[in-house]
């Protein structure tokens, strides 16, 4: 059984920017699915100055949010590059869509090696991030 085990887990740790790619699409897709009729029944004329700059507000928050990534990678010591904090946050971002959120931490323990980061200190500033997010929604 164990062998089992570690076979999988080595199939998937091999597979793995598959398998997060699989599972991200399918959570949009039932996020889609989900709000169809939401979407069929939108309004879907749009004003282009205020498309575009809702667009840019929206890119707003997860950059502000990777650079506290960052900050916080920092304040615990490590030497974090910007560019390579932001290229994980972005990353990682992008998974949140993926079915329960579990790839966000993932991704970023997997790639904690860019830091010199051991697993005791990533996982901190995940929960941190997703705190400081769960605070946020709370208040609204």
């Amino acid at each position: 059984m164990k062998s089992l085990v570690r076979r999988l887990w080595s199939l998937a740790a091999r597979r793995f920017r598959e398998l997060a790619a699989i599972a991200t699409v399918l959570g949009i897709a039932g996020a889609l699915w989900s709000e169809r009729k939401a979407l069929v029944d939108f309004d879907w004329r749009l004003a282009p100055a205020s498309f575009v700059a809702a667009i840019l507000l929206f890119a707003v928050a997860p950059f502000v949010q990777a650079v506290s990534f960052w900050l916080m990678l920092r304040l615990l010591g490590l030497a974090a590059r910007l560019d390579e904090a932001l290229l994980l946050w972005m990353r990682s971002f992008l998974l949140r869509y993926a079915p329960s959120g579990a790839l966000q931490l993932v991704i970023r323990i997997r790639e904690r090696r860019r830091f010199a980061a051991s697993k005791r200190l990533m996982v901190p500033c995940t929960l941190l991030a997703k705190i400081s997010r769960g605070s946020r929604a709370q208040n609204r």
